[in-house]
Protein backbone atom coordinates (compact mmCIF):
# COMPACT_ATOMS: atom_id res chain seq x y z
CA UNK A 1 0.00 0.00 0.00
CA UNK A 2 1.33 3.40 -1.02
CA UNK A 3 1.59 6.42 1.25
CA UNK A 4 -1.12 8.53 -0.29
CA UNK A 5 -3.48 5.58 0.00
CA UNK A 6 -3.31 5.30 3.99
CA UNK A 7 -4.49 8.64 4.37
CA UNK A 8 -7.54 7.11 3.44
CA UNK A 9 -7.96 3.35 3.53
CA UNK A 10 -6.44 0.44 5.81
CA UNK A 11 -6.12 -2.78 4.28
CA UNK A 12 -8.32 -5.49 5.75
CA UNK A 13 -7.54 -8.83 5.82
CA UNK A 14 -3.99 -8.34 3.71
CA UNK A 15 -3.01 -12.40 4.40
CA UNK A 16 -6.52 -14.33 3.26
CA UNK A 17 -6.70 -15.04 -0.11
CA UNK A 18 -10.41 -13.69 -0.68
CA UNK A 19 -11.85 -14.88 -3.95
CA UNK A 20 -14.77 -16.09 -6.24
CA UNK A 21 -14.04 -19.11 -8.12
CA UNK A 22 -17.67 -19.80 -10.10
CA UNK A 23 -19.39 -19.69 -13.21
CA UNK A 24 -20.46 -15.99 -13.70
CA UNK A 25 -23.83 -14.84 -15.13
CA UNK A 26 -24.02 -10.92 -16.07
CA UNK A 27 -27.59 -9.67 -15.17
CA UNK A 28 -28.77 -8.25 -18.56
CA UNK A 29 -30.07 -5.12 -15.92
CA UNK A 30 -29.41 -3.29 -12.26
CA UNK A 31 -33.08 -4.16 -12.44
CA UNK A 32 -32.40 -8.13 -12.66
CA UNK A 33 -29.00 -7.71 -10.01
CA UNK A 34 -31.10 -6.03 -7.89
CA UNK A 35 -33.38 -8.93 -7.98
CA UNK A 36 -31.16 -11.29 -7.58
CA UNK A 37 -30.03 -10.08 -4.45
CA UNK A 38 -33.04 -8.51 -2.93
CA UNK A 39 -35.13 -11.95 -3.70
CA UNK A 40 -32.76 -13.84 -2.57
CA UNK A 41 -29.64 -15.94 -4.40
CA UNK A 42 -31.09 -19.54 -3.33
CA UNK A 43 -33.74 -18.67 -5.99
CA UNK A 44 -31.21 -16.91 -8.53
CA UNK A 45 -28.86 -19.80 -8.21
CA UNK A 46 -32.24 -21.94 -9.53
CA UNK A 47 -32.47 -19.45 -12.40
CA UNK A 48 -28.67 -19.72 -12.37
CA UNK A 49 -28.05 -23.21 -14.00
CA UNK A 50 -30.44 -22.22 -16.79
CA UNK A 51 -29.36 -19.29 -18.42
CA UNK A 52 -25.73 -18.97 -20.32
CA UNK A 53 -22.68 -18.54 -18.43
CA UNK A 54 -19.40 -17.23 -19.22
CA UNK A 55 -15.94 -19.62 -18.47
CA UNK A 56 -15.58 -19.57 -15.13
CA UNK A 57 -13.23 -17.79 -13.55
CA UNK A 58 -11.07 -16.93 -9.98
CA UNK A 59 -11.27 -13.12 -8.78
CA UNK A 60 -9.28 -12.14 -5.93
CA UNK A 61 -10.37 -9.28 -4.12
CA UNK A 62 -9.11 -6.85 -1.54
CA UNK A 63 -10.82 -5.26 1.18
CA UNK A 64 -10.20 -1.45 3.02
CA UNK A 65 -11.37 0.04 5.48
CA UNK A 66 -12.19 4.07 5.53
CA UNK A 67 -9.96 5.30 8.21
CA UNK A 68 -10.87 9.42 7.08
CA UNK A 69 -12.83 11.13 5.17
CA UNK A 70 -13.12 12.23 1.83
CA UNK A 71 -14.95 11.92 -1.57
CA UNK A 72 -15.15 8.33 -4.02
CA UNK A 73 -12.81 10.06 -6.11
CA UNK A 74 -10.15 10.69 -3.49
CA UNK A 75 -10.85 7.69 -1.46
CA UNK A 76 -11.02 4.99 -4.49
CA UNK A 77 -8.03 7.06 -6.59
CA UNK A 78 -5.58 6.70 -3.50
CA UNK A 79 -6.03 2.85 -4.90
CA UNK A 80 -5.21 3.40 -8.40
CA UNK A 81 -5.61 6.37 -10.55
CA UNK A 82 -7.32 3.75 -13.36
CA UNK A 83 -10.37 3.51 -12.20
CA UNK A 84 -11.34 0.83 -14.40
CA UNK A 85 -8.96 -1.37 -12.44
CA UNK A 86 -11.36 -1.51 -9.68
CA UNK A 87 -14.41 -1.51 -11.44
CA UNK A 88 -16.23 -5.37 -10.60
CA UNK A 89 -18.85 -6.74 -12.86
CA UNK A 90 -22.26 -6.57 -11.66
CA UNK A 91 -22.23 -10.88 -11.38
CA UNK A 92 -18.90 -10.47 -9.21
CA UNK A 93 -20.49 -7.81 -6.68
CA UNK A 94 -23.50 -10.44 -6.19
CA UNK A 95 -20.86 -13.57 -6.19
CA UNK A 96 -18.78 -11.51 -3.51
CA UNK A 97 -22.24 -10.35 -1.36
CA UNK A 98 -23.14 -13.92 -1.33
CA UNK A 99 -20.15 -15.80 -0.55
CA UNK A 100 -18.47 -12.87 1.70
CA UNK A 101 -21.10 -11.13 3.86
CA UNK A 102 -17.93 -11.70 6.84
CA UNK A 103 -16.07 -9.44 4.80
CA UNK A 104 -18.41 -6.50 4.43
CA UNK A 105 -19.32 -4.03 7.17
CA UNK A 106 -22.06 -4.77 9.13
CA UNK A 107 -24.59 -3.12 11.21
CA UNK A 108 -25.86 -1.26 8.61
CA UNK A 109 -23.19 0.62 7.42
CA UNK A 110 -22.38 -0.14 3.57
CA UNK A 111 -19.32 -1.67 1.50
CA UNK A 112 -18.87 0.15 -1.61
CA UNK A 113 -18.14 -1.29 -5.23
CA UNK A 114 -17.25 0.41 -7.88
CA UNK A 115 -19.31 -1.05 -11.12
CA UNK A 116 -20.61 0.17 -14.46
CA UNK A 117 -24.25 -0.32 -15.42
CA UNK A 118 -23.96 -2.45 -18.27
CA UNK A 119 -20.75 -3.91 -17.15
CA UNK A 120 -19.03 -1.95 -20.15
CA UNK A 121 -15.29 -0.33 -19.63
CA UNK A 122 -15.18 3.11 -17.57
CA UNK A 123 -15.66 5.93 -19.98
CA UNK A 124 -12.97 8.81 -20.47
CA UNK A 125 -14.92 11.25 -18.36
CA UNK A 126 -15.80 8.60 -15.83
CA UNK A 127 -19.62 9.53 -16.38
CA UNK A 128 -21.01 5.51 -16.82
CA UNK A 129 -19.21 5.05 -13.02
CA UNK A 130 -21.02 4.44 -10.31
CA UNK A 131 -20.18 3.22 -6.76
CA UNK A 132 -22.91 0.54 -5.30
CA UNK A 133 -23.26 0.89 -1.56
CA UNK A 134 -24.37 -2.44 0.14
CA UNK A 135 -25.67 -2.56 3.65
CA UNK A 136 -26.08 -5.55 5.46
CA UNK A 137 -29.07 -4.90 8.25
CA UNK A 138 -30.53 -7.72 10.14
CA UNK A 139 -33.51 -7.66 8.37
CA UNK A 140 -31.76 -8.09 4.88
CA UNK A 141 -29.89 -5.54 2.29
CA UNK A 142 -29.88 -2.31 1.53
CA UNK A 143 -29.03 -1.26 -1.61
CA UNK A 144 -28.13 2.09 -3.06
CA UNK A 145 -26.11 3.81 -5.67
CA UNK A 146 -24.45 6.91 -6.08
CA UNK A 147 -22.20 8.62 -8.99
CA UNK A 148 -18.51 7.92 -8.89
CA UNK A 149 -18.27 11.50 -9.42
CA UNK A 150 -20.47 13.12 -7.07
CA UNK A 151 -18.42 14.99 -4.28
CA UNK A 152 -20.48 13.28 -1.73
CA UNK A 153 -17.80 13.18 1.25
CA UNK A 154 -17.74 10.10 3.03
CA UNK A 155 -16.76 9.60 6.90
CA UNK A 156 -13.78 7.43 8.19
CA UNK A 157 -13.08 5.44 11.66
CA UNK A 158 -12.78 9.25 12.40
CA UNK A 159 -16.25 10.31 12.80
CA UNK A 160 -17.66 7.00 13.68
CA UNK A 161 -17.60 3.17 15.27
CA UNK A 162 -18.45 1.26 12.49
CA UNK A 163 -16.53 2.52 8.80
CA UNK A 164 -17.59 1.93 5.34
CA UNK A 165 -15.56 -0.72 3.21
CA UNK A 166 -14.18 -0.31 -0.48
CA UNK A 167 -14.18 -3.98 -2.06
CA UNK A 168 -12.32 -3.79 -5.19
CA UNK A 169 -10.30 -6.39 -7.08
CA UNK A 170 -6.71 -7.35 -5.95
CA UNK A 171 -4.16 -5.58 -7.86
Amino acid sequence: MTTSNMQYLRRLFPEEKISIHEPVRVPKSLVEFLWDVLIGWWKSDLRFNKLGFNTPSETFFAVYEQISEGTFTEVFGSLNNDVEKLRLARAKIRSFCRHHQDKMTSNGWPSFFLYTERDEPVSEDKGNLFVLFVGIHDDGLFLDKEKFLSNRVQFGSDHFEYTPRMIVPKL
